[in-house]
């Protein structure tokens, strides 16, 4: 994975960099969560790439740092967003200490674990997560349920279809409860499988 998005640095910056103007809904479901998180939120962007989603978020009042596995893609986000913390490392070790931020993004840096890794990456999410915070995870959702696991041709190196359902069970065996679902179909230019995103939230809050 590293090798692969060191390799494809520029390309998918060029890609990605404005994608945000182009999808509404991605666009708004990280703006509602940047408001339920709270203005000056410690927010971590797992698996940043260039980092445009943590330059937005940093943009609605989040106090963000980016962490990502390819050094090329941290070299093209300290360049292009210089006000903003980033560094090499890798979701399933994150460089934090216990309870020591308000939340976690994952957009779509998820796809290219494999399925029964999962839990570990989201029991590093859970530990770093302090009492109250919240988790934003994206991913490329099965197009059915049989298929959570089916590995496709992502366009940098092989992803993973993952069923919603599959993935709010494994965030709930390590203390995270699903708050929030959105699944959106793709659009034209897109992938031809839904986009689903979850909301969750320490199973330790109070109600």
């Amino acid at each position: 994975m590293r090798e692969s998005y060191d390799r494809a640095s520029q390309r998918y910056f060029a890609h990605v960099r404005n994608e945000l103007q182009h999808v509404l809904v991605d666009r708004a479901s990280l703006r509602l969560f940047a408001e339920l998180v709270g203005d000056g939120a410690e927010t971590l962007d797992a698996g940043c790439g260039p980092g445009h989603i943590a330059a937005f978020l940093a943009g609605h009042g989040l106090k963000v740092s980016g962490l990502d596995i390819s050094p090329a893609q941290i070299e093209i986000a300290e360049a292009s967003f210089p006000d903003i913390a980033f560094r090499v490392g890798e979701l399933a070790d994150l460089p934090l200490g216990d309870a020591s931020v308000d939340a976690v993004v994952a957009r779509h840096s998820v796809i290219h674990i494999e399925p029964q890794r999962l839990g570990e990456v989201f029991a590093e999410f859970a530990r770093v997560l302090r009492s109250g915070g919240r988790l934003f995870v994206s991913f490329f959702a099965a197009a059915t349920p049989s298929d959570h696991g089916r590995g496709f041709d992502h366009a940098v190196c092989t992803a993973y279809q993952l069923d919603p359902n599959v993935i709010s069970a494994l965030l709930a065996e390590v203390g995270l409860e699903e708050e929030i679902r959105l699944v959106r179909q793709p659009g034209p230019d897109e992938r031809r499988l839904p986009h689903a995103t979850l909301f969750c939230r320490p199973t330790t809050v109070a109600r």
